[in-house]
């Protein structure tokens, strides 16, 4: 279980606590990412943002630098 799961809001930075600050939510490929973008904004979080595709796209699409698992 992630740290997230367990302590809800809680375990997010202070600079996230502001619930109007932008989040950006990355995962592998966007799915869980997406489930957590939708769960932080029926928290209340008003400007999250998911990125679609995840690190992965990222990775080919826009900056091969960064590395894919």
């Amino acid at each position: 279980m992630s740290r997230l799961a367990r302590e809800g809001t809680s375990a997010l930075s202070e600079s996230i606590q502001k619930k109007e600050n932008p989040v950006y939510v990355i995962c592998h490929h966007g799915s869980r990412s997406k489930q957590v973008t939708m769960w932080l904004m029926q928290q209340g979080y008003e400007n999250v943002i998911n990125v679609r595709g995840g690190i992965d796209a990222f990775a080919n699409q826009v900056d091969s630098s960064v590395g894919v698992y």
